[in-house]
């Protein structure tokens, strides 16, 4: 599925506008279930910023 969804939108001569740096002409293509936040109990990120400090905890490992 989202193989055909991506040939479908990228076509390189559909887009003839000037190159703008760290934009993309591509929309993202995730099902709407999948785009909402994920992240609880956090804060807003300024933009152009990067917000990302993560902590991945393997309870298993612990023990």
């Amino acid at each position: 599925w989202l193989k055909n969804e991506v040939k479908n939108k990228i076509n390189p001569n559909k887009y003839k506008r000037a190159f703008d740096c760290g934009k993309s002409d591509i929309r993202p293509i995730l099902p709407a279930k999948f785009d909402t936040p994920r992240v609880t109990g956090g804060l807003s990120a300024n933009d152009h910023s990067f917000p990302w400090v993560v902590n991945v905890v393997n309870y298993k490992s612990l023990r």
